[in-house]
This record gives C-alpha cells, sequence and structure tokens, in this order.
C-alpha cells in the first residue's frame, strides 16, 4: 500500500497514507475478538476521525467489505463527526 502513496501523492494528488493500528494496552490487534477490542478499536476511530475534522480535513471516508464490524464502527464516528463538505462512499465487490 505504501508504494502507492510515494511523498504523500496518490493518483497525482496529494493524500497521506497513515497507518492507525488498533491498540490494547501496548497491544496491537489483529482482530477484534473481545468487547475491549470493540471498545478500542471504537475509542481510536472517535479520536481519529475528531482530530481530523478538528484539523479542518475534508474526508472521504470508503466502507467496504471485509472486517464489516469496523466499518460498522466507522460509520457510527462518521455521524457524529462528519459534514456536508465530507463525503462517505460504500464499496460493494
Amino acid at each position: 500500500l505504501e508504494a502507492e502513496f510515494v511523498g504523500g501523492v496518490y493518483g497525482g494528488r496529494r493524500c497521506r497514507l497513515q497507518r492507525r493500528p488498533v491498540r490494547v494496552g501496548a497491544e496491537v490487534l489483529g482482530d477484534l475478538q473481545s468487547d475491549q477490542a470493540i471498545r478500542a478499536a471504537s475509542d481510536m476511530l472517535h479520536q481519529l476521525i475528531h482530530e481530523l475534522k478538528q484539523e479542518d480535513a475534508t474526508l472521504h471516508l470508503c466502507i467496504s467489505g471485509g472486517r464489516r464490524l469496523l466499518g460498522t464502527l466507522l460509520f457510527s464516528a462518521a455521524l457524529l463527526y462528519l459534514d456536508q463538505s465530507d463525503h462517505v462512499w460504500h464499496l460493494y465487490s
């Protein structure tokens, strides 16, 4: 994925890739298999979106297949923080 965002550019446009792993304490989670992990993921997503909106960022969120619970948590956070300049996309494949 990093190879597609060289120099903070994707498709000729400025677009930064920033990894934000979900952690419980010092442990990086691979899957959300407990209530504690789900709370940690939800808290991280809320904090991330809140921080980006505080920077006056315009967000494009893509909710797709894969980890469906993460998509649901992301959509819940989006409902609280996004405004009319932002976009939520659903990728169906």
